[in-house]
């Protein structure tokens, strides 16, 4: 007993030790991604302040325009000349862009992910129907699809924190965030069927009633998850097949449209 003992104690402190390494390692990532961060955030408030005082120097060129002492064609010049970027050309949107990027990443790091895709050569068919927030959503095989962010790590990138926490199976997941070539993609378990607005009137009363019931289970769960179901514009977002059932993609964070519009929206007949 005492020889097994000592046996299993050294493997015990191995676990143990890795752990502790596996820990300090993602404090020490986070660490990294609040410094970035804060670093940015410094360069952001020096602009702000140079904007803050560009400002008040064009309320006093304004005021010698309005007192006539400078021409309509001047007060533009030196507007123009109180800071050395364009309007249209903000540093400070970038800068911004990149501290909102790395606060996702900063969510998201040191969550376990599935290893689904790796490389652009898995990458098959286009199916997206459009939209501002993807660049495209490509076939990963049968069962998985991947999303191409628009916007870098955004929201979308979040919902693999939910991946543990979903049940049903009615919600689709995110199932990993890979960074490929300077784009970022979201792996996610793909809709089978058609979209529910495709659906015929005949095709929506021959749906039987537990896979109604599901739906509505599911529905109650992401509220109660925190998520949300995007119908607005007539997107494609809630699919129908008539083995497996519904799926909800493209799901969101935030407020959640009421049961009476969902009904109305993608069950009217």
């Amino acid at each position: 007993m005492g020889r097994e003992q000592l046996e299993i104690l050294p493997n015990n402190q191995g676990k143990q030790e890795n752990k502790i390494s596996e820990n300090i390692l993602n404090i020490l990532s986070e660490d990294n991604f609040q410094d970035r961060i804060s670093k940015l955030q410094e360069q952001v408030t020096d602009i702000k302040y140079l904007e803050a005082e560009a400002e008040e120097k064009r309320k006093e060129i304004f005021q010698k325009y309005k007192n006539k002492t400078i021409s309509g064609e001047e007060y533009t010049k030196q507007v123009k000349d109180l800071l050395p970027w364009d309007v249209t050309d903000n540093p400070r949107y970038k800068l911004e862009k990149q501290i909102r990027e790395l606060q996702v990443q900063q969510d998201i790091a040191g969550i376990s992910q599935e290893q689904i895709f790796t490389n652009l050569s898995q990458l098959g068919e286009n199916i997206s129907d459009g939209g501002s927030n993807n660049k495209g959503v490509f076939l990963l095989g049968e069962k998985f699809v991947a999303r191409k962010s628009a916007r870098g790590y955004d929201d979308a990138s979040r919902l693999i924190l939910y991946k543990d926490k979903i049940q049903s199976t009615v919600i689709k997941k995110t199932l990993q965030i890979v960074e490929l070539e300077e784009n970022v993609y979201q792996v996610q378990q793909r809709a089978m069927g058609k979209p529910i607005l495709q659906l015929s009137s005949d095709e929506k009363n021959h749906i039987p009633a537990n896979h109604y019931k599901a739906f509505w289970d599911a529905i109650a769960e992401m509220r109660d998850l925190g998520l949300s179901l995007d119908i607005s514009g007539g997107k494609s977002n809630v699919f129908y097949d008539n083995r497996q059932g519904f799926s909800i993609i493209d799901l969101g964070i935030g407020s959640f449209p009421e049961n009476e519009l969902i009904e109305t929206l993608l069950f009217k007949k």
